[in-house]
């Protein structure tokens, strides 16, 4: 057999399901970065679908990185037109805006998990919450929650 690396997304699930509840079960969906918004707000679509036909209570955490060229030690390098991308990220999330996360530049680097949000969330959530916003390391990221 052969071991392969796990995505950090699963890693980062794994480890909060057992900090919050080691008997919930955790389904992982990595999603490719090709995919166009069209094809990334039907994936989430679909999910909501397949949600509400389960009567499992369920939730979702989306794990993606934001900008990832905010500062010239960045792991993408230093693009300073991707600041204003990492700022209409935050305040969308933060409005819990799924228009705006249906229209994200490429710049963002997670921009297909947040399509696919944007697709399960239409038109958009009832409540949203920010945490958290930064850019360690030069990445943008984001910590918050929508109520559906």
């Amino acid at each position: 057999s052969v071991v392969t690396a796990l995505p950090l997304c699963a890693l980062f699930a794994g480890w909060l399901r057992g900090r919050a509840n080691p008997s919930a079960a955790v389904q992982v969906r990595v999603y490719a970065a090709a995919h166009d918004a069209e094809a990334a707000l039907g994936l989430g679509r679909a999910l909501r679908q397949e949600i509400d036909a389960s009567d499992v209570p369920t939730g979702v955490l989306v794990v993606a990185d934001g900008a990832t060229t905010l500062t010239p030690p960045a792991p993408g390098g230093y693009d300073p037109d991707s600041g204003p991308s990492q700022t209409a990220l935050d305040d969308a999330l933060s409005a819990g805006d799924a228009e705006a996360l249906a229209g994200l530049s490429d710049r963002i680097s997670g921009r297909v998990a947040y399509q696919v949000l944007a697709g399960l969330a239409e038109p958009g959530p009832s409540a949203a919450r920010e945490f958290a916003r930064g850019a360690p390391y030069g990445v943008g990221y984001y910590v918050g929650t929508w109520t559906p």
